[in-house]
């Protein structure tokens, strides 16, 4: 009987280490990339270490849309500060197109965040409930940094523009 009990005792200790081991891997651990290609100001493509390309849209953020001020510029500011370069990745959501939404930093720092502070891109509101990335699009727009140094009938938020009669869903 005692060794009975040894052994319930034991088998739950197991149990109890193996359950406790579990528990503490990371539900959405970072994820590496070459950056192949940018797409515009919010979105490229990675070369991921399978060797598959991922199409990744920066979440919290967006960009000019084409045809709309600023866009080329931001397209190229993106890829100057994170082509052929490796970045790290947590996903987010999935977009509507089937691109992963990720939170995506170069050595540690946000690239949201980055392309915020200095104007390039505006915050997304509909998905961003972060103050610190208002704040970041906010101090940008005071300094007009980026595409705030344009008058404002040409800084339309892509999300209004792409309604409008100029945007790229008219008719």
């Amino acid at each position: 009987m005692k060794s009975q009990s040894f052994h319930q005792i034991l088998s739950g200790l197991t149990i109890l280490i193996a359950s406790a081991a579990i528990l503490s891997i990371p539900a959405q651990a970072a994820v590496t990339g070459e950056v192949v290609a940018i797409t515009s100001g919010d979105t490229f493509t990675i070369l991921n270490s399978n060797n598959q390309q991922r199409v990744i849209r920066l979440a919290e953020i967006y960009a000019p849309e084409p045809g709309q001020p600023y866009y080329e510029k931001a397209k190229q500011v993106l890829a100057d500060r994170i082509l052929n370069k490796t970045i790290s990745f947590e996903r987010t959501a999935w977009g509507k197109q089937g691109e992963l939404v990720a939170d995506v930093t170069l050595n540690g720092e946000n690239i949201s965040a980055w392309l915020l502070a200095d104007g390039h891109v505006w915050v997304y509101r509909a998905y961003s409930d972060d103050p610190r990335m208002l704040e970041l699009e906010s101090d940008a727009q005071k300094q007009q940094l980026g595409l705030w140094a344009f008058p404002p009938a040409d800084r339309v938020p892509p999300w209004e523009w792409i309604l409008s009669p100029t945007g790229k869903n008219a008719e």
